[in-house]
């Protein structure tokens, strides 16, 4: 059974334990914007944000806190293009504002454009070496590209200039995890939890450490924590499966891997991880079925086609 349980894969790993490759700890979309809501805004849907904005921008068209904040709104409901418009007419209004700029390069990252978002970022640095989200959004940019040294440096800074936040405890926790220095990852992401309880990414994290450690008690109970706030968080789900698989307890283990398949269906790695179930329970049709969907997704991913020749013998 353990023997089995060792050809589960995740993607896009950035730590490992033995042959389980655990999805990578570090979830980027920490990229913030320089919020300037105000308080009773946060609390109500962002349809009605958006509306609120979207009205302030008739009436007051030349004002780029308005656009700021309506851009933000576009953001937080997913509409890049939107927020992207309205992050280039608060530019527009002043070429020197740090934040317009730091919010431009957050959309072009999220958008996939990193050699435009690192412009950005940089220029926002250059206006202000102290701008806090250029320095946290550059940061975990470089992370996500493997230059950890300059990544923590750019945290580093961005930690003394706001010891509190949660989101900067989180980025460092990953790069930290990336190192492969546990210890401070962890002691990181459990700040981070501290600052924010309610912070789904960052128990994620802290659960996908504990799964590399092989705690699989510790990890159980902070991805459930990151999937119950945030029960669109995929990978949660896959890492979760994994820890379920190695306790044993294969229908829950299953659940979690239909999920994360159900929420990330164009995720070779998921579906094979679901066939490996479905071939663990004996049923052998549904783990071909989800083996061919993975060759379909990437035709060059071996383990899907190992398990495929391995299921057909």
């Amino acid at each position: 059974m353990i023997k089995q349980v060792l050809t589960f894969s995740l993607s896009k790993s950035i730590i490992s334990a033995g042959n389980v490759q655990i999805m990578g700890a570090i979830i980027r979309l920490v990229l913030v914007f320089s919020l300037t809501f105000a308080a009773y805004v946060r609390n109500i849907p962002w349809e009605s944000d958006i509306q609120i904005w979207e009205d302030a921008s008739h009436k007051a068209p030349d004002n780029p806190r308005v656009h700021e904040n309506l851009g933000e709104a576009y953001w937080k409901k997913g509409r890049l293009d939107v927020a992207l418009e309205q992050a280039g007419i608060v530019l527009s209004f002043d070429p020197s504002s740090a934040s317009a700029h730091s919010n431009l390069g957050a959309i072009q990252d999220a958008l996939g454009r990193h050699d435009l978002a690192m412009e950005h970022f940089h220029k926002a640095l250059s206006l202000d070496p102290e701008c806090f989200k250029a320095l946290l959004n550059l940061g975990v940019l470089l992370q996500s590209e493997g230059s950890l040294n300059e990544a923590t440096r750019y945290l580093q800074r961005a930690r003394e200039l706001q010891p509190l936040d949660a989101e900067v405890h989180n980025a460092l926790g990953s790069v930290y995890a990336a190192k492969g220095l546990h210890k401070r990852a962890v002691e990181h992401y459990l700040l981070a939890i501290s600052l924010k309880p309610e912070y789904a990414r960052a128990h994620y994290n802290l659960g996908s450490i504990w799964l590399v450690r092989r705690l699989e008690g510790k990890a159980i109970e902070h991805l459930r924590i990151a999937t119950d706030l945030d029960p669109g968080l995929a990978a949660a789900h896959n890492n979760l499966g994994l820890a379920y698989i190695r306790i044993g307890l294969i229908d829950k283990a299953a659940e979690e891997f239909r999920m994360a398949a159900k929420l990330m269906p164009d995720s070779a790695e998921t579906h094979n991880n679901l066939g490996r179930i479905y071939e663990l329970k004996g049923l052998r049709q549904e783990a071909t079925v989800e083996y061919q969907t993975a060759l379909e997704l990437d035709p060059t991913y071996s383990m899907a086609r190992s398990n495929l020749i391995r299921l057909s013998k």
